[in-house]
């Protein structure tokens, strides 16, 4: 695979991509080489500080492939997640060429076919910007009620921004879990 410019990779990504090497159902696999070129090539960064424009895991991504037309996926960790037309794995070259990529790079991935070029025109949902926006250290005494995530009367219809917002309802009300009750980091009563 010839690396774009530059890759930018989040901790985690980083360590997902690590333990793949570790897999030994993967032994043999020809993504093997291509996830170690995507490690040495990679600059860390933790999560929070991740440009919102990269592509990460679980990031929906618009990007084209050769000259064709645009197509939108999420980018997704193994294949028991990948749904047809709507995920793309990062353990198929495509899927691995675009972790890391930012919004007007281009990358060459190695594949069965021949070589292609693809291009990321837009990371239109990142969960680490979604996360920073809707401000996962804000103090309990500032949160939402947990209701939030439901459905409500007048809600827009199962749109990209409808998943969007219902996934960042989830992003928020997963933070006020880990937090405890009254935001003291306590485990909370599941604990007892």
């Amino acid at each position: 695979m010839r690396p774009p410019d530059r890759c930018l990779l989040t901790t985690r990504d980083f360590s997902i991509l690590q333990s793949q090497l570790e897999r030994t159902d993967l032994f043999g696999n020809p993504i093997l080489p291509l996830i170690r070129d995507k490690l040495s090539a990679a600059e860390v960064v933790f999560p929070e500080d991740i440009d919102p424009r990269v592509v990460t895991l679980n990031s929906r991504v618009v990007f084209r492939v050769n000259d064709g037309p645009a197509e939108t996926r999420v980018v997704v960790h193994a294949r028991e997640n990948d749904l047809i037309g709507v995920t793309i794995p990062i353990l198929i070259p495509r899927g691995l060429a675009l972790l890391g990529m930012a919004e007007g790079q281009q990358a060459t991935p190695d594949g069965p076919r021949q070589p292609e070029r693809i291009d990321v025109v837009e990371v239109a949902f990142q969960p680490e910007a979604a996360r920073r926006a809707l401000g996962d250290d804000v103090p309990a005494n500032q949160q939402s009620d947990p209701a939030d995530a439901r459905p409500r009367p007048g809600d827009p219809a199962l749109t990209s921004g409808a998943i969007d917002l219902a996934a960042q309802r989830v992003i928020r009300n997963r933070a006020k879990l880990r937090k405890g009750p009254a935001g003291n980091g306590g485990p909370g009563p599941s604990a007892a």
